[in-house]
C-alpha cells in the first residue's frame, strides 16, 4: 500500500512538472553576437556590453512583465548602421556594436569631463539607447496603441524608464 502510495505520488509529481515545463512563462532572452575582429571601434564596444552586462540588467529590468510571447534582445555588428529595426516576426531587439561605438566616440570627444562623468555619460546614453530599441518591442508584444510617430513614443518611454 505503502508503495503504491508513493509511486502515484511520483507519477503524479512527473506529470505536474512536465505540465509546468510545458506551460512555462515567456522570457527575455538575451545574446551577445560577435563582433568582426577587423574593427577594432566594433570589438570594443562587444567588450564594454559584454563586461557591463547591460542586456542582462535589461533582462532582469524586464523579467516582472508578464510577456505574451519569448522576447529576444540580443547585440551584434550590423554592417555599418547605427540601428537595426526591432523585428516583429522573430521578436528580438538588435542592439547595434555600431550605435554603441558612435557614443563611445562621441563621449571620448568630450576631453574637458573627467573620466567619472565620462564614465556616467557612457553608461545613461547606452541605457537610454536600450530602452529606446525595446520600446518598440514592448509595443508590438503589448499591443500599445501609438498616437503619433512610433519614433517618439520609444523616446517618450525611454525618457520616462531613465528619470529618477
Amino acid at each position: 500500500m505503502r508503495r503504491a502510495t508513493l509511486a502515484a505520488a511520483i507519477v503524479g509529481l512527473t506529470q505536474w512538472l512536465v505540465l509546468a515545463a510545458a506551460t512555462a512563462a515567456p522570457q527575455v532572452t538575451i545574446a551577445y553576437g560577435d563582433a568582426p575582429a577587423s574593427d577594432a571601434a566594433l570589438v570594443h564596444a562587444h567588450d564594454i556590453l559584454v563586461k557591463s552586462q547591460a542586456l542582462d540588467e535589461l533582462g532582469t529590468f524586464l523579467s516582472p512583465l508578464r510577456l505574451p510571447t519569448d522576447l529576444h534582445i540580443r547585440s551584434d555588428a550590423c554592417g555599418g548602421a547605427s540601428r537595426r529595426p526591432y523585428d516583429p516576426a522573430t521578436k528580438t531587439v538588435t542592439i547595434c556594436y555600431e550605435m554603441i561605438a558612435r557614443i563611445l566616440d562621441v563621449a571620448k570627444a568630450r576631453t574637458s569631463a573627467s573620466d567619472q562623468d565620462r564614465s556616467q555619460a557612457i553608461l545613461g546614453t547606452v541605457v537610454e539607447a536600450l530602452f529606446h530599441e525595446t520600446a518598440y518591442a514592448l509595443f508590438d508584444l503589448f499591443d500599445v496603441p501609438i498616437w503619433g510617430r512610433i519614433d517618439d513614443a520609444a523616446i517618450r518611454e525611454a525618457i520616462d524608464l531613465t528619470e529618477p
